[in-house]
């Protein structure tokens, strides 16, 4: 049986601290799935590549192919971006985009976008050079025409993922720095790490952009693909310059590739600063933010090679990109692109930007064909968000619904089967409550219809396939071994255990905690009773969320001051328990049966070795790792004489 470690064991890993991530997070909380997530992170810190350097501008929607998952989740997820930075007060400025064709010949593709912008549910409209003054004297257009976007904005992106991040640890995400994931076990579903720590899931995503591809290879997934990193550098117009623009100024850009060439991008600063890029430039490493360092000479080489047969081969107009992209990294011939957009520009109104950021292009080595749309794919619990460049941040909330749905779809809750049963029946107490019946028999052996409760528990393990159950006895435990031996119980091993001094349910447990080793546990209460099925109980185990340590019965009572009564979140998971209060909330109790692994009775020699009582001493330090299963019918804690009355009634 795997070794679990439960501080490390989570229902969500995502691996990959950037917007996408951490909009995952975000939603899996706010739409009730899950609050036990944790994010893995390779760097001390977040923002420090593509969600960080990014340009800010969020995009409209309008340059994605209708029925694309680009084109599906860009304009919703704009507006739900917008609206929630809104809402924080963070900086936007909400200045909008004009895209003008360079040359006379792109007037035309000025329709296509303007069509797929309205098939994508943007807003967009196409002006002539009068409007076009008007928004931006300085900009030219070599037709006459050119597209207003009304919605387009720019944000700043680090000051997004510091609060996005501030949120997820206030809802209890908890944030794993400098770990790189080195190897990962699909079947025992863990990563471990350059720390040498183990990570256990029920589901992992990966989000880790530049290192997607990486991640998905350690899965066994994804192995036609491969990421190619371009370098994005960023100029700047001088601040005391006299060119003064208002709006992101983007040319036309060729459908053919993913990169929207160079344009001028006004920040979200009180004092807009003007941006102009990124390039589009081949790295020569993943982190190559400095041309000289991070260098990674043999994927560079590899990828300089695929590169050349596309050029070469011409596949998707690649050559049309090298001529007018790929050099632009030089300042005259960044300068001479942008006065194609805004002539009025000089190599003296600009200087050399800090900004510098790579992005994560994949590559599709069967199809030789560089990936326009983001990829997701998934294989047993792991889910592998591949190709989130642009605009994955702009979508990010929207994505990241897609990408949840996505897994909702994927998942099947396939019923597991365990290779060993083990009991405990606690039959030991005194049975005060039942007095004067229990005077001169113990409680275990109290009937309802005939049938004592301690052959009804074992008849019950028996239909489980329990393979031994473990009695102790203390009060009038002569009587107890009598009917044992009369009963002669087939296919179930029968421990008997005599306490000399009652040990308690905690003692009673951790005295005879080896009896679990290598097998799954239950614990039973004798003076409880059902007639219903418990396969369910122990499916609902089986299925657990990783860090809960135990699953519980639970039935709602008629009688909730007598009973030890719950509060569970949205997941079933115990967040509060009120043993035998005056006035409890609510009327769902513990039914006192649980289910458990051996993982558990280490956790009790670690953090209470010498506890007696169960319910006091031991329930109340694992609020939050206890799960809880329902039963459908009647259940009943036989613990007095009305309650016994009851019973006869209801099951006879």
């Amino acid at each position: 049986m795997q070794k679990i470690d439960i501080e490390n064991s989570f229902d969500y890993l995502i691996v990959g601290g950037g917007i996408v991530g951490l909009c995952i997070a975000y939603q899996l909380i706010k739409r009730g799935l899950s609050k036990n997530i944790a994010i893995l992170e390779k760097e001390p810190s977040l923002g420090l590549h593509t969600s960080g350097r990014n340009s800010g501008v969020i995009h409209a929607g309008l340059y994605y192919q209708p029925n694309t998952l680009k084109a599906d989740v860009c304009v919703s997820g704009a507006k739900r971006l917008i609206n929630w930075i809104t809402e924080r007060n963070l900086p936007i400025n909400r200045c909008g985009k004009i895209i003008v064709p360079t040359k006379p010949e792109l007037d035309s593709q000025l329709d296509v976008l303007a069509e797929r912008g309205r098939a994508n549910g943007a807003l967009v409209e196409i002006i002539d050079s009068a409007q076009l003054k008007e928004l931006e004297p300085e900009v030219k257009t070599a037709s006459k025409r050119a597209i207003w976007s009304p919605n387009t904005a720019v944000i700043k992106p680090k000051e997004v993922i510091s609060q996005l991040q501030k949120e997820l640890e206030e809802m209890g995400v908890k944030f794993f720095f400098s770990e790189k994931i080195l190897k990962a076990n699909k079947k025992k579903k863990s990563v471990f790490t350059n720390k040498n720590n183990n990570f256990n899931y029920n589901y992992f995503i990966n989000c880790s952009g530049l290192e997607s591809d990486k991640i998905s290879h350690l899965f066994d997934i994804g192995k036609k693909y491969k990421i190619i990193p371009f370098r994005g550098s960023y100029w700047e117009i001088k601040n005391n310059s006299n060119l003064k623009l208002k709006t992101n100024i983007y040319p036309v850009p060729d459908l053919n590739v993913p990169f929207l060439g160079v344009h001028f991008t006004p920040s979200a600063d009180k004092i807009p600063k003007i941006t102009i890029g990124p390039t589009a430039t081949i790295a020569f490493g993943r982190q190559n933010y400095n041309w000289q360092k991070n260098i990674e000479p043999i994927s560079t080489l590899d990828n300089i090679l695929t590169l050349t047969s596309q050029y070469v081969q011409n596949r998707g107009g690649f050559r049309k990109y090298v001529h007018e992209q790929a050099f632009l990294a030089l300042p005259h011939l960044l300068i001479k692109s942008a006065k194609e957009l805004v002539p009025k520009i000089k190599p003296e109104n600009i200087i050399i930007s800090k900004k510098v950021g790579i992005r994560a292009q994949l590559f599709n080595k069967d199809s030789m064909q560089l990936e326009n749309d983001f990829i997701i794919l998934e294989e047993n619990s792991s889910f592998h968000i591949l190709n989130t460049i642009s605009p994955a941040f702009t979508s990010s909330f929207s994505f990241a619904d897609h990408i949840i749905n996505f897994m909702k779809k994927k998942i099947k809750f396939v019923k597991k089967s365990h290779k060993k049963l083990n009991a405990i029946l606690l039959s030991a107490g005194f049975g005060t409550r039942l007095r004067p019946l229990t005077l001169t028999k113990p409680k275990c052996l109290m009937e309802i219809n005939n049938k004592s409760l301690l052959e009804l528990w074992i008849n019950h393990l028996q239909k489980l396939k329990a393979d031994s159950v473990l009695i102790n006895t203390h009060y009038l435990d002569d009587q107890v071994k009598q009917f044992l031996d009369k009963k002669k119980f087939k296919n179930i091993n029968i421990k008997e255990v005599y306490e000399e001094k009652l040990l308690g349910t905690a003692g009673t447990l951790i005295c005879n905690r080896e009896f679990f080793k290598n097998s799954i546990g239950l614990l039973i209460h004798t003076d409880n009773f059902t007639k219903e099925n418990l396969n369910g109980l122990i499916e609902a185990h089986l299925n657990k969320p990783l860090h809960c340590l135990l699953t519980m019965l639970t039935f709602n009572t008629d009688d909730p001051k007598s009973c030890g009564i719950l509060e569970i979140d949205h997941l079933g998971i115990v967040n509060n328990f009120h043993e035998k209060k005056e006035n409890p909330p609510g009327n769902l109790a513990n039914g006192a049966v649980y289910v458990f692994d051996y993982i558990f009775l280490e956790w009790i020699m670690k953090n209470c070795p010498n506890a007696k009582d169960f319910s006091t001493e031991i329930l109340p330090k694992l609020m939050g790792k206890i799960y809880t299963w329902k039963v459908n019918g009647p259940y009943m804690d036989i613990g007095n004489l009305r309650a016994y009355s009851n019973a006869q009634k209801i099951y006879y």
